[in-house]
């Protein structure tokens, strides 16, 4: 496989394709939002546009790590930086992911929705000054990208938890069960992701293996289906809906 500056060409380019998916989705969610303008859809859409910032600021940081060409005593790494950036960014929709949650499943207010805004906040204050383009600044992060992963999981196990309990609640409505299946199932594939980007991280940290670990592209892979099951939840296509046989 190429590689340059560390990075191989598989890396921008599945990066890439996931991130102009995820720009779909966020237009999509976009366009839902201005036909019902509701808080609940507002943020949604805020969600899925960090999302799409986090990856395109990932997707671009290996994009310029690999298209530059530098000298081998004086690399820029532009994609441990933009990395941390796309961490920034996650945990921001995560902020905005949690009053989503409340509103459709809890209805409780700033009683999760305050100290799941604070903990993500606090990841934000502590990446900000990990953000560098100095060797290693990514695995140098660890610790906070544990902290991170600890915060997305709490947030993606309460949606799929509730959306899965929705869905056994709804046992006559078809169209309703079939959207809480993808809303979790959602929630379950980012959380694969994540997993899988922190384990490739420890085993970079704690190895003197250099590049990237199979649990890279598996993190990727896990992105994709997750963006997919968001796309058929949070949007249920009209092709969606005759393959269910609703009108």
């Amino acid at each position: 496989m190429i590689t340059r500056n560390g990075i191989p060409i598989a890396a921008p380019i599945v990066e890439m394709i996931v991130a102009v998916g995820m720009l779909i989705l966020s237009i999509r969610i976009i366009q839902k939002y201005l036909q019902k303008k509701n808080r609940i859809t507002l943020y949604l859409a805020l969600t899925f546009v960090s999302y799409t910032i986090a990856v395109f600021s990932t997707a671009i940081g290996k994009c310029l790590q690999f298209g530059i060409q530098m000298a081998p005593n004086h690399i820029i790494y532009y994609s441990d930086m933009t990395i941390i950036l796309g961490y920034i960014f996650t945990a921001l929709a995560n902020i905005f992911l949690i009053p989503f949650i409340d509103q459709i499943f809890l209805n409780i207010g700033n009683l999760i929705a305050l100290p799941v805004t604070i903990s993500n906040g606090i990841a934000i204050g502590l990446f900000i000054p990990a953000l560098s383009v100095e060797k290693n600044a990514y695995a140098k992060a660890f610790p906070i990208v544990i902290f991170h992963v600890i915060n997305t999981m709490f947030v993606m196990i309460l949606l799929s938890y509730l959306a899965f309990i929705e869905r056994r609640k709804n046992k006559e409505e078809k169209l309703a069960r079939m959207g809480f299946l993808f809303i979790g199932l959602f929630g379950v594939f980012i959380m694969l992701m994540f997993i899988s980007f922190a384990l490739d991280l420890l085993i970079l940290s704690l190895t003197s293996i250099t590049g990237y670990t199979p649990f890279y592209y598996l993190s990727w892979f896990f992105a994709l289906i997750g963006l997919f099951s968001g796309y058929l939840g949070y949007i249920m296509p009209p092709w969606f809906k005759k393959l269910l046989h609703i009108k």
